[in-house]
């Protein structure tokens, strides 16, 4: 039996907090304090004494139908226009999987800027 077990293997992208609004982790803290969910959001872990979270990008449609979905319900939940748009292109590129953490990755290009 041993190799006959095979996974789906998902793409992520791993974002440093820099890239979001400097509001935003305080306000995924306070939506998942006060309502006890936030859209897309999978979970929160601690990596060396900084937290990470976990979320999933919709993609149950088309492109067009996901990006208004994303846009309205993060809008919602007070996300900011950054994360907003951040969602989009990670559906727009087929990521459907992102972390953001205090020493994740850099967005290359210039559509993102850090805040």
């Amino acid at each position: 039996m041993a190799g006959k077990t095979r996974f789906e293997k998902a793409v992520y992208a791993d974002i440093s907090f820099d890239y979001l609004a400097r509001n935003d982790i305080d306000n995924i803290e306070f939506v998942l304090e006060t309502k006890g969910i936030f859209p897309f959001f999978i979970a929160k872990a601690f990596d060396a004494s900084y937290p990470t979270y976990f979320f999933y990008v919709r993609s149950s449609g088309s492109f067009r139908e996901d990006a208004l979905e994303i846009i309205s319900d993060l809008s919602q939940a007070g996300a900011s226009k950054q994360m907003q748009e951040l969602f989009v292109e990670l559906r727009r590129q087929k990521i459907y999987y992102v972390r953001f953490d205090a020493d994740g990755g850099e967005i290359e290009g210039n559509q993102f800027k850090k805040q």
